[in-house]
């Protein structure tokens, strides 16, 4: 099979002085979960980013037509994104939604503006799966509904309320959609625990 050379790119990557790809496979499989998978015998250790280049440990150059699974939408470390990023992380990384913060109100605003008819309420999540379980968790709340229609075989996310949704053969799942919850009180150091634990079905689980 023919291979197609790489459009020219004026940016070179920095000299890569890290551990070799042998040995962080070897500490990968020693230190993090055997859940995470890899592809190809030889698995590839990307160091750098650039726009739409990832760099290898050697300075080799690929074209990443992946996208960190659609998460990086406008480049690695696209100059605009880090320059904010930085001028953020300079005044202020993080901070609870029961304060106010400028920054985050008015994101909300501009992208309420980009928003077809109704659709003005932002509400922001921290992946997919967060997303897709707010989703499913708010359609219940306002249809007092609990059933969910899913496409077979697909991917909804990686959290237990997500993985219950993609179905092989019809009346499986991949996982439970929702289980029991014990909710024993909270003890205090100077009441103590006055009530034992109780159990509630799994269609109206709460936790205290």
């Amino acid at each position: 099979m023919k291979t197609l050379p790489l459009p020219p790119s004026e940016f070179t990557p920095q000299p890569y002085t890290g551990p070799s790809a042998e040995e962080v496979l070897a500490t990968r499989k020693q230190y993090l979960s055997p859940a995470i998978f890899h592809y190809y015998k030889k698995p590839l250790m990307i160091v750098e980013g650039k726009m739409q280049w990832l760099f290898d440990e050697t300075g080799r150059r690929y074209l990443d037509g992946l996208g960190g699974i659609v998460t990086v939408s406008v480049g690695h470390c696209h100059p605009h994104v880090a320059a904010a990023a930085h001028r953020q992380n300079s005044l202020i990384s993080h901070t609870t939604t029961i304060y106010l913060n400028p920054e985050v109100t008015y994101f909300a605003k501009e992208l309420a503006a980009k928003m077809p008819g109704d659709l003005k309420c932002v509400y922001f999540t921290n992946s997919g799966s967060e997303a897709n379980d707010l989703a499913i968790t708010m359609a219940r709340a306002y249809t007092g509904n609990f059933d969910v229609i899913a496409l077979r075989n697909a991917y909804h996310g990686g959290s237990p309320g997500t993985m219950g949704l993609p179905r092989t053969t019809p009346g499986s799942s991949t996982w439970p959609i929702a289980s029991a919850c014990t909710t024993p009180s909270c003890p205090t150091p100077t009441a103590g625990c006055t009530r034992g634990p109780t159990r509630t079905p799994a269609s109206t689980t709460q936790t205290t």
